[in-house]
């Protein structure tokens, strides 16, 4: 898939499923994800995927490390994360729920800033018989909502519903959410650090450059970014840049490491290469020979 966009990808999958949409904002499918063309080889999500999985298994890559997924269970797949099929038992079955950037954000599920740290280090969910159907009841109104062409509020209808269905299930376990309401002082300063990051982080890997873009003082948004998230804000950086490097050499063979060094905005491949190296052990050569 090296060489095209993402969201043309992710469009050219649309056209193959059997599907309920509102546009492209959400997407709702239970189609035979068998015949899903971007989970079958490494992909860089662009949006944010819910899968519900009344059964089955399915044993692939997320972020680069090996997971194993078995049903009854939910999945959460969050916008830049990395996602990769390996094998998928014939008698699995899904339901699919896909949110674009933008109507995600319009969520503002990100008050429950526990559930979605332990969502995105742990990403599945194993599911009573009565939880899964409960979920399943959600589904199928979503389902219902998004079919009914006449309704103008339809966007507004599914953004209540998903979010009762969020919160129904962060509360099936003890994911100690924060109060509901206004997100605090932290928070807001982690989401806007988390969003520099992922846009700046070819640019600098400085914490510094970081706090410049949030008007800060360095140690003052670190302190921040520690509370909030349990890592600082150099782990942060450092994690996505090694994580972005080993997609590069995965996902593009055709790519040089003097490449990747300048893509990720190393000051020449023998920099990046200690900096690989000091954060996995591996050098970018033996990592891909590995790979």
């Amino acid at each position: 898939m090296a060489g095209q966009d993402l969201y043309e990808i992710l469009r050219q999958s649309f056209t193959q499923m059997r599907k309920d949409a509102i546009q492209e904002d959400f997407v709702l499918s239970d189609d035979d994800i068998h015949f899903v063309p971007f989970f079958r080889s490494p992909f860089k999500l662009p949006a944010t995927i819910i899968t519900i999985m009344p059964k089955g298994r399915i044993e692939g890559m997320y972020d680069l490390k090996p997971i194993e997924v078995e049903g009854p269970c939910m999945v959460f797949m969050f916008p830049d994360q990395i996602v990769e099929h390996h094998t998928i038992r014939d008698d699995t079955e899904t339901k699919l729920i896909i949110m674009s950037n933008r109507f995600a954000e319009t969520m503002k599920m990100s008050q429950s800033y526990s559930a979605f740290f332990r969502f995105q280090q742990n990403p599945v969910l194993k599911l009573t018989g009565e939880e899964l159907q409960m979920v399943t009841h959600f589904y199928q109104l979503l389902q219902d909502v998004v079919r009914m062409d006449h309704n103008g509020e339809r966007s507004e209808v599914i953004k209540y519903l998903f979010l009762a269905l969020f919160y129904a299930i962060t509360n099936f376990r003890d994911f100690n959410l924060q109060e509901l309401g206004k997100k605090s002082r932290g928070e807001e300063v982690f989401e806007k650090f988390y969003r520099e990051l992922l846009q700046h982080h070819r640019e600098s890997r400085e914490v510094q450059y970081y706090a410049d873009k949030l008007c800060m003082a360095p140690k003052y948004m670190a302190r921040i970014i520690k509370e909030v998230s349990g890592k600082s804000a150099t782990q942060w950086i450092n994690e996505y840049v090694i994580l972005e490097a080993k997609t590069l050499l995965k996902t593009r063979p055709d790519i040089t490491l003097e490449d990747v060094s300048d893509e990720l905005g190393f000051p020449n491949q023998s920099f990046f290469g200690k900096f690989f190296k000091q954060h996995t052990g591996f050098t970018p050569k033996e990592f891909r020979c590995r790979a």
